[in-house]
């Protein structure tokens, strides 16, 4: 991706409210949407199935200020294309834990618990609003990809 689009492609990134760690290991990305309506709009549809295009680009490799972005295009029941912007310094714990599980859940905030935990110490999911979370998966390559330049910007520091 040229330096320009990257600069576009991060000037237009949702805005995050949290990243957080829920069920299984997956990150939970927090987005403000009140400017794409249309993500929102899918976000509380039923039918979120189809297929959706993630790629990852890098700002500033090989420094401390490195930011990764990923790119999620979907292609079928509606499309849209949106970025997230995740700064290394800031997220470097939940991208770690990213590429673990190579998936992402991007939901819309502001945050709230995905899992209520009963008396009992039950965890019993908010249905509601899992429903309006939005799965990506990255792929061993994408994933492997990331890894790598997480592993060299963490032994840079």
């Amino acid at each position: 991706m040229e330096e320009l689009a990257i600069g576009l492609a991060l000037k237009s990134a949702l805005p995050i409210y949290e990243i957080d760690q829920q069920i299984q290991g997956m990150i939970v990305v927090w987005v403000n949407l009140q400017e794409r309506p249309d993500i929102a709009e899918f976000l509380t549809r039923q039918d979120k199935g189809g297929l959706c295009i993630a790629s990852l680009f890098y700002k500033n490799p090989g420094t401390r200020e490195l930011i990764v972005g990923l790119r999620i295009e979907m292609r079928q029941s509606s499309h849209a294309v949106f970025c997230l912007a995740f700064e290394v310094e800031r997220y470097f714990d939940q991208l770690v834990l990213f590429t673990q599980s190579g998936w992402i859940s991007v939901a819309p905030g502001p945050p709230e618990r995905l899992v209520e935990i009963q008396e009992t110490g039950m965890p019993i999911p908010n249905k509601e609003k899992m429903e309006q979370c939005f799965l990506v998966d990255l792929g061993q390559d994408l994933v492997a990809g990331l890894r790598s330049r997480l592993d060299k910007w963490k032994q840079a520091k």
